[in-house]
């Protein structure tokens, strides 16, 4: 979080407030899709089956 305020800090001060406010909108809106946009995130809510959790077998 410091971080990100730190670059919001500098970016307001080199671009403006208001465009600064849409790069980090569309950031944003760019992170919010990535679970759309790849399949890998679609595996994430994906159970196992009890006996490969025994066995320790990852998908």
């Amino acid at each position: 979080m410091p971080a990100g305020t730190l670059i919001a800090g500098l970016l307001s001060d080199h671009i403006g407030l208001m465009p600064s406010i849409a790069v980090f909108t569309a950031a944003s809106a760019a992170m919010s899709l990535c679970p759309l946009l790849f399949p890998a995130w679609r595996a994430v809510d994906r159970r196992t089956s009890p006996a490969r959790e025994r066995a320790g077998e990852v998908l």
